[in-house]
């Protein structure tokens, strides 16, 4: 099963994209912001990451550059 991490501030938005890849068959997993992302990366591979650009705090170009560096692939 791929494993898709959903990076969003917005809580409505993430929830909608996560809700709608799991009745897809994905394994999708939400994080409220760029930190968080880095986090969940740490943590595990995932085959696809969804970032929003504008988020507080960490940015989605920021989140992009701190997750290539843990998972290049």
């Amino acid at each position: 099963m791929k494993r898709i991490l959903v990076v969003d501030d917005d809580a409505a938005h993430r929830m909608m994209l996560c809700a709608m890849l799991r009745d897809e068959g994905y394994a999708a997993q939400e994080a409220h912001d760029g930190a968080a992302a880095v986090e969940a990366v740490k943590q595990g591979f995932f085959d696809l990451v969804l970032l929003d650009v504008r988020m507080t705090e960490m940015d989605g170009i920021e989140a992009l550059e701190s997750i290539r560096t843990l998972s290049p692939g």
